[in-house]
Parts: structure tokens; C-alpha cells; sequence
């Protein structure tokens, strides 16, 4: 895999965890303020759920990010 298609992958994997996040966020904020009390339990467990999804989502990125980085300096190590 060519070393910028892999940070760009790596981004938008960041990119689709922030926006999922924020959704969860909603989510969690929304329940039990525009729905009746037992809506709210599942939305809060959906948003959580969520929410934790998000967060794997960003550090499996994070750790694409490196591996992109880390063949970049190896790439430079070769050629210098």
C-alpha cells in the first residue's frame, strides 16, 4: 500500500469516528428529553454503544497513522 493512501485512509477513518462521535453524542444528550422513558434507556445504551465505536474507530486510525509514518521513515532511511 503506498504510504499516502494509507494516511489518507487514516484520516478519513478519523474523520467518519469524529462524525460518529458526535452523533452518539446527540444521541446521549437527546435521551430522555424528547422521548418517553423507556425509548430513553435504549437510546442512551445505543448512543454508549456508539460512542465506544467511535473511540476504537479513532485509535485503530491513530494507529494507521503511525504505520504510515513509520514507512515514510523507512522509505527515507532507504534512500538517504
Amino acid at each position: 500500500m503506498k504510504v499516502d493512501g494509507l494516511a489518507g485512509s487514516a484520516l478519513e477513518t478519523m474523520q467518519r469516528s469524529q462524525q460518529q462521535a458526535a452523533g452518539a453524542a446527540d444521541r446521549i444528550a437527546k435521551s430522555g428529553t424528547t422521548t418517553p422513558v423507556g425509548e430513553a434507556a435504549g437510546q442512551l445504551l445505543q448512543g454508549t454503544v456508539e460512542l465506544k465505536q467511535a473511540e476504537q474507530m479513532a485509535q485503530a486510525g491513530s494507529k494507521m497513522m503511525q504505520a504510515a509514518d513509520q514507512m515514510l521513515g523507512s522509505l527515507i532511511d532507504v534512500t538517504a
